[in-house]
């Protein structure tokens, strides 16, 4: 009876960990495809800026769907966050680094909103097109960041 009860309970961990290492893949996936949109809402949103006139409700729609991403991607990572202590040092210190860019890559969003209220600003068209660079280039770390996650 009590091995019975023992093999139960070891089948019962067994297969929460194997659920909870798929949950992580479909996860990392998903952030994966959510920095990909951000990634591209930016460079479409640094190619606008880079023309002599442009549509402000265009600029805006883009910054919104970057912003939008950004809190999908958060959400994501708290999602791999509440299994923080199942995981090895090596996806530990992923999910660490993985959050910390998301925050930066939140922050270059954020500040684009402000910009975008001065589109006929050189400056601030300025800041508002390296701003876009660099939520890029975080995106495209967020991706190497969390797929350390997947090993």
């Amino acid at each position: 009876m009590y091995r019975l009860i023992f093999a139960l309970a070891i089948s019962l961990i067994v297969v929460g960990q194997v659920l909870a290492a798929q949950s992580s893949k479909t996860v990392v996936s998903d952030v994966v495809r959510a920095a990909g949109t951000v990634a591209k809402a930016e460079k479409t949103l640094q190619s606008l800026l880079e023309q002599p006139t442009t549509d402000p409700k265009q600029a805006e729609a883009l910054v919104q769907t970057a912003r939008g991403t950004v809190k999908t991607i958060k959400e994501l990572l708290d999602q791999l966050d509440a299994n923080y202590e199942a995981l090895n040092e090596d996806q530990r210190s992923a999910v660490r680094e993985s959050w910390t860019i998301s925050e930066l890559l939140s922050a270059y969003v954020d500040n684009q909103q402000d910009d975008l209220a001065g589109l006929t600003d050189k400056e601030r068209r300025e800041d508002a097109r390296e701003n876009a660079t660099c939520a890029v280039r975080r995106a495209e770390m967020l991706v190497s960041s969390v797929r350390r996650l997947a090993k």
